[in-house]
């Protein structure tokens, strides 16, 4: 960025040379284009963050009528045999599922962005992407070893 050497870099060429730029307006259109990118990755992924809350919210609040309206509608006779403790676990659990579905949509969430990134890397550069799944790949065989051997061990 110190020197000029930016003016022969191929995509400055190919899109930002008819624009004229000087050095100090080419670092301020970096920086608000860095800038920029910034607010809309952080502004969609409080976007995804709040709708999954309010998801997991209506599952919970769904789950849990449906257990009370069951309580509300059940005999007379099986419900006096069951303990306040076994009625409230029964509807707390339902805080359980709302969990449980909730960390499986984070996973999907999690799988879909690992997926669409590493197809992403690919389509720029798929001999980088191999090195970085092969050295990855190696790491996390050499973890799962050691660990491997210390259960083994004791």
């Amino acid at each position: 960025i110190m020197d000029n050497s930016y003016l022969n870099n191929f995509y400055y060429k190919k899109y930002l040379s008819d624009f004229d730029l000087t050095k100090n307006q080419f670092i301020s259109l970096n920086l608000v284009f860095l800038i920029s990118l910034y607010l809309v990755k952080n502004s969609f992924i409080f976007f995804v963050k709040y709708k999954s809350y309010l998801f997991r919210k209506k599952v919970e609040i769904r789950v849990s009528a449906l257990v009370l309206k069951k309580y509300f509608f059940i005999d007379y006779e099986k419900i006096y045999r069951k303990t306040t403790e076994q009625i409230f676990r029964n509807i707390t659990i339902t805080r359980d599922f709302s969990s449980t579905v909730f960390s499986i949509i984070g996973i999907f969430q999690e799988s879909l962005t690992f997926i669409l990134l590493l197809s992403f890397l690919t389509y720029l550069n798929y001999q980088f992407v191999i090195i970085i799944i092969v050295v990855f790949g190696l790491m996390l065989l050499s973890v799962a070893m050691c660990i491997t051997l210390k259960w083994v061990t004791k």
